[in-house]
């Protein structure tokens, strides 16, 4: 398989886990010639070539994966230059990677929050009328047929974590709202 960033020209793709290579195992050994068989989507050949001598992926056009597609998969033929034309197939996706133009936005239903003294680990913590604080996370890059991304929060102090559901807890034990008494020795 192989990836390409949407609205980028790469040139000579790298293919994993290894790239396209064929031999010729019998006495002969032929050179082998290396081509495209079919692929989906049907205009996959606008877009990317292979070498005949050497096997080698190229991108030759932008992808647009808003427009075209997000992976094109492409039926790769090997085939010995000799008058048995003995080839070998195999298959070749290419992943289109969408283009990371927007940052994520991050909502959260309240900016003030209450909890207990002394709470639990993992209590809820709650707004003014007692729902929960959650927090949601929007990313304009992603489409709605995009495989679902999963975030994580990074809160900036112990004392709270973000649930996967998106849900802010207690995370640690004695939360005191009170600072520590200064006491003289």
């Amino acid at each position: 398989s192989a990836s390409v960033p949407a609205g980028t020209l790469q040139g000579v793709l790298t293919v994993t886990p290894e790239r396209i290579q064929a031999v010729d195992l019998d006495t002969i050994s032929a050179p082998i010639r290396y081509s495209f068989l079919s692929g989906i989507p049907g205009n996959y050949d606008d877009y990317f070539e292979i070498d005949p001598q050497t096997g080698v992926l190229k991108q030759t056009k932008l992808v647009d994966s808003s427009v075209t597609a997000k992976k094109f998969d492409i039926s790769v033929k090997a085939e010995e230059v000799s008058e048995m034309k003995r080839f070998a197939t195999a298959k070749l996706t290419i992943h289109v990677k969408p283009v990371d133009a927007f940052p994520p936005v991050i909502n959260i239903t309240s900016t003030e929050g209450y909890v207990d003294e002394n709470s639990p680990i993992g209590t809820t913590v709650t707004d003014s009328k007692g729902k929960p604080i959650r927090l949601t996370t929007t990313d304009a890059d992603a489409g709605s047929d995009d495989e679902q991304v999963e975030y994580i929060y990074e809160v900036t102090t112990p004392s709270f974590v973000v649930s996967k559901a998106g849900i802010l807890q207690v995370n640690e034990e004695g939360l005191d709202r009170d600072p520590p008494s200064q006491g003289k020795y």
